[in-house]
């Protein structure tokens, strides 16, 4: 399969330092019943169903950036929770009905895109987390006990990479928190400065402001 060039480049950082740029969720490339706020930073899926709840960075995520999100709110009823991955297609470039309902196995079954089931006793509210894919194309996820897990091989790091993020089952909303990586010097580099986020509601009732 051949990639074409992607339109979406890395952004300029805007707090005026070395850093991979802003990070939030893509605007252009959401599942049907989920909702952003705090400036694209928060999703939440309606409680009324287990699935569309497929979201995308909005920009491209470099080897080795750990992205670090947040569970805010979970719906215990539903089976499964939280999947993690990337893609190597631009998530504004595939089309009117894009995304699918869920990433396993609407989009895993096509080249190009890789995500992977976290356990659901991992993903409570207030859990915090990261994940990352590694040069040799290990997408790798580290827990809220700080142990972590290798949850698949082979993803494609010769192209620009998308993080996916699909807010399923019991997982009903999750905030980004930012990321970071490594430089050659070895220094962090963190994703461009954002307000302190609010405090977890752990009530079932979490609705989108």
């Amino acid at each position: 399969m051949e990639i074409g060039r992607s339109t979406e480049i890395y952004p300029h950082n805007m707090c005026g330092r070395p850093c991979p740029g802003p990070l939030s969720f893509h605007k252009e490339a959401l599942g049907t019943n989920v909702c952003l706020s705090l400036g694209g930073r928060r999703v939440e899926r309606d409680r009324e169903t287990f699935q569309n709840g497929l979201t995308f960075s909005s920009r491209p995520i470099r080897v080795q950036e750990k992205i670090h999100l947040r569970v805010e709110c979970c719906d215990q009823h539903w089976h499964g929770a939280l999947r993690l991955g990337f893609t190597i297609i631009p998530p504004s470039s595939s089309g009117p009905h894009f995304p699918p309902a869920i990433a396993i196995p609407d989009l895993t079954t096509t080249y190009g895109y890789w995500a992977s089931t976290v356990p659901s006793s991992l993903i409570m509210p207030g859990a915090e987390l990261r994940f990352w894919v590694t040069p040799r194309g290990m997408l790798v996820y580290e827990g809220p006990n700080g142990l972590r897990y290798k949850l698949l091989k082979g993803v494609d790091v010769t192209h620009p990479l998308w993080a996916m993020i699909d807010v399923y089952g019991q997982t009903r909303a999750v905030l980004l928190l930012g990321s970071e990586n490594k430089d050659l010097m070895l220094r962090i580099r963190r994703s461009c400065p954002v307000p302190p986020p609010p405090s977890v509601s752990h009530r079932d009732t979490h609705a989108c402001v």
